[in-house]
């Protein structure tokens, strides 16, 4: 079990270990898991310029407000410093506007089913948690 401690709940948040395509430049981003962001992951487009990401689309977005906008996209390598030492490749909307970096429920998912894990976070013991993944 990776055992990842909890200091601002209710918000849950998560390092990860970014790196562009090329591998020329990498960052540590603490992010804010946000399970209502369907997506996979959001970073502000000037991380995204400060790791030289290439942008190869643009997605609708439908925010919270229900308001749509439209987002630049760019592929992103991504590790959890606690969990496996390799990446995995991820589209990655580049936010003009938003400052937060955020983890959606769909990053959860691919990491989870990629590395072997279910997540599990607990309240009490103010901790995410990475169990190893037991299917019968």
């Amino acid at each position: 079990m990776i055992q990842i401690p909890q200091t601002d709940l209710p918000n849950l948040r998560l390092d990860i270990h970014a790196v562009n395509p090329s591998k020329t430049k990498q960052l540590k981003l603490e992010c804010l898991i946000d399970t209502g962001f369907d997506g996979i992951v959001s970073i502000p487009k000037s991380l995204g310029t400060q790791l030289g990401l290439k942008v190869f689309g643009k997605i609708e977005l439908e925010l919270a407000s229900g308001h749509i906008d439209f987002g630049e996209v760019a592929t992103l390598l991504v590790r959890l410093p606690q969990g496996s030492i390799e990446y995995i490749e991820v589209d990655v909307i580049l936010d003009e506007e938003g400052e937060d970096i955020l983890l959606g429920s769909r990053f959860l998912k691919l990491y989870c089913e990629d590395f072997g894990y279910d997540l599990l976070v607990s309240y009490s013991n103010k901790s995410l948690n990475l169990l190893e993944s037991h299917t019968f």
